[in-house]
């Protein structure tokens, strides 16, 4: 299935009829939920989010109004007491899962940020700098202002992924820097095993970055190399991401990867500092969708890293509606999804040993069928964005 994007407001249409009361207690009001229709033993329905399960009642958040009721269990249909049981079964014991995620509004690196001349060996077309916790080899000779302006975007994207409030911990291989080539042209970037299409690429087996220079505004002038004002870093933090995120590649599906690295995309960055408090998300969608398509969530979900790739090499506008698709639904479990609290459980419980898979059906609980299509364009609705089924 493909969805259109437009950013426009959705009408809200939320009609729902409440079913039963029994021991209704009224909780605080929760948004941003997936909802499900359940009945009673008499055949009445209502829509609603479950919250939470003890021994002999459930919390469902009721969808019309936003409050959190207690129900007893012995209430419920019998499909969806099996739904609670299932739901209970995916739950992973020992995880502690934070009331409210705490998300930075501006980060900027610090007075200890440093870049430093390694090697200069013109003969060989072989220089190498450093700076706190990257290692830039490059085959043209950079002046230090350029490599120190350069080499900010690296450790600021760093500083950005480590702050987001899902425990990335990103680190390089102990005591080793996160590796960056750089290459000034694209023949020389090409040789090296730079994709076509590309201007920047992260090499999962040798951890290393690729970079085009000309594909990041650095341009020779006179007798040196310089960077243009206002060059773009987007592709840079998108393959910056990537690397210092390295240990969860294996673990993760290729939506999730792709999704947050397209995510630091949107986050507005200049000179060293990322502002999250001045993330316009309508105005970034809107320069992502003029001809892309959403791509079905379930879809995007199952697919995997051998065809995101071959759609990458195969398939331009069939790529791009890839990368669009993964943010949106990124970034749909990293702020509406329970606050990205379903996320942060889903991470903890890969971390504790679960499979994707099982740590993913912990994910959709709310989500049953169609729900998940739902709950994503009620939470873009919210932002006057319009997802739309064609």
């Amino acid at each position: 299935m493909l969805f259109s994007v437009r950013t426009r407001i959705l009408p809200r249409t939320f009609g729902c009829s409440l079913l039963w009361l029994c021991l209704l207690l009224g909780y605080q009001t929760i948004r941003g939920e997936a909802y499900r229709e359940w009945t009673d033993r008499d055949g009445r329905t209502f829509t609603g989010s479950l919250k939470g399960v003890a021994e002999a009642s459930v919390e469902i958040v009721r969808k019309n109004d936003g409050q959190t009721f207690t129900v007893l269990r012995e209430v419920l249909s019998d499909a969806d007491q099996q739904f609670v049981s299932d739901w209970e079964a995916d739950q992973v014991p020992g995880i502690e899962v934070p009331e409210r995620l705490e998300w930075p509004r501006h980060l900027r690196i610090g007075p200890e940020y440093r870049v430093e001349v390694v090697e200069r060996d013109r003969a060989a077309n072989r220089y190498v700098y450093r700076s706190n916790h990257f290692e830039f080899i490059s085959d043209i000779e950079l002046a230090r202002a350029v490599v120190r302006n350069f080499g900010q975007v690296f450790e600021a994207t760093l500083l950005a992924v480590e702050r987001m409030p899902f425990r990335w911990n990103p680190q390089p291989m102990e005591g080793t820097y996160f590796k960056v080539r750089l290459f000034g042209d694209f023949d020389a970037y090409h040789r090296a095993g730079g994709m076509v299409n590309s201007a920047g690429q992260y090499v999962y087996d040798s951890r290393e970055i690729l970079v085009a220079l000309p594909s990041v505004g650095l341009r020779k002038m006179s007798s040196e190399y310089v960077l243009e004002p206002g060059a773009s870093f987007g592709v840079l933090i998108h393959e910056i991401t990537h690397q210092v995120h390295h240990r969860w590649i294996s673990q993760l599906p290729v939506w999730l990867v792709e999704g947050l690295a397209v995510y630091m995309e949107s986050i507005p960055y200049a000179d060293g500092e990322f502002r999250f408090d001045r993330r316009d998300l309508r105005e970034f969608i809107a320069s992502r969708s003029q001809t892309k398509q959403l791509v079905d969530p379930a879809e995007m979900m199952d697919l995997s890293f051998q065809s995101w790739s071959q759609t990458l090499q195969t398939s331009v506008e069939a790529a791009r509606d890839n990368y669009f698709s993964a943010f949106v639904l990124s970034n749909f479990f990293f702020h509406d999804a329970d606050g990205g609290r379903a996320l942060y459980r889903y991470l903890r419980a890969i971390e504790l040993g679960s499979s994707e898979a099982d740590a993913r059906r912990s994910l959709l609980a709310d989500y049953p069928d169609e729900a998940l299509v739902d709950a994503l364009v009620e939470a873009y609705a919210r932002q006057k964005i319009r997802l739309k089924a064609k």
